[in-house]
């Protein structure tokens, strides 16, 4: 018969991830690894237990765990969490500044990720290989997500403000090819509009400010990845893979060309056949380098 587990604190109790897990942790609908994901547990992240933790008759244990998005609540297994007991007290006005760090910082994560989409798209267009760049792009995209449905929470929180984003007309097409570029990543809601203000109720405040303060921890890590990627689409855009690929076949053709014409020439010519093709080469990949610099100074 399965065992209830009681804990001496339950209001002051969280679940996190173990040390060893690196990526994260599935939170199921009940205690069991087929059934269904309601949502993740992330490396940082503290989510409150609730009632119905329990062991099994199989052994395992399995902790019951309210979700940041309000949705409900659902299961995580022992062997991949730890519990731990928060004493700390915070304060509606430290609870609030928190979550007023977190919504500015996202609402630039929003604007940089859609221009970043954006841009992503036009380079693919280009001919540049950018699928590595746009899983990064993705990962963070379901991350914004997660912490925009944990912001909309109002057991946490009273009164939402949401607007659109500037950028959302003319970046959403390149945003939704951006969330369907990568498996599993279609499944993800697009976010139309971005949190703008968020007034934090008194009832919410300690609990509110232990599971949000990783998540704006992880909102500024998100932030400094979006500028990595800013600089690498910055460094493609100066080139033009296609018109160094047309400059390198030219180089090709008349070496092709060379070769050909001492092969029929004869013995004196056939020499000159040999030393001419490695001077074009050279003078050809001078002209490469030369383009490319042009093309930098252009831009």
């Amino acid at each position: 018969m399965a065992k209830l587990i009681v804990f001496k604190n339950p209001d002051k109790t969280f679940v996190k991830c173990k040390d060893s897990v690196k990526t994260y942790v599935n939170i199921r609908a009940n205690k069991s690894t087929s059934s269904s994901i309601m949502g993740r547990l992330l490396p940082g992240d503290r989510l409150p237990i609730s009632l119905n933790s329990e062991i099994l008759d199989n052994g395992e244990t399995w902790y019951h765990v309210k979700l940041l998005s309000g949705v409900g609540s659902g299961y995580v297994r022992s062997d991949n969490v730890d519990v731990v007991e928060n004493s700390s007290s915070y304060s509606q006005a430290q609870t609030q500044a928190l979550v007023d760090s977190l919504v500015a910082q996202d609402k630039k994560n929003y604007d940089l990720l859609l221009q970043l989409s954006k841009k992503a798209e036009e380079l693919k267009g280009k001919g540049h290989t950018v699928s590595s760049q746009q899983k990064e792009l993705s990962d963070i995209a379901l991350r914004l997500s997660e912490r925009q449905s944990a912001l909309k929470n109002e057991s946490w929180f009273g009164s939402i403000k949401s607007t659109i984003s500037s950028y959302w007309e003319s970046a959403k097409s390149a945003f939704e090819k951006l969330l369907a570029s990568v498996s599993g990543i279609g499944a993800i809601p697009v976010i139309p509009v971005i949190i703008a203000a968020v007034a934090v109720l008194s009832a919410g405040v300690g609990v509110g400010y232990i599971c949000f303060a990783p998540k704006y921890e992880q909102s500024k890590v998100d932030w400094d990845k979006l500028n990595s990627l800013k600089k690498v689409f910055d460094e493609m855009a100066k080139t033009n893979p296609k018109a160094v690929d047309d400059a390198k076949k030219e180089i090709q053709d008349l070496t092709d060309d060379a070769y050909n014409k001492g092969k029929n020439e004869g013995t004196w010519d056939g020499v000159w056949s040999i030393v001419k093709p490695i001077a074009l080469m050279g003078a050809g990949f001078w002209l490469v380098t030369k383009f490319i610099d042009t093309q930098k100074k252009r831009r």
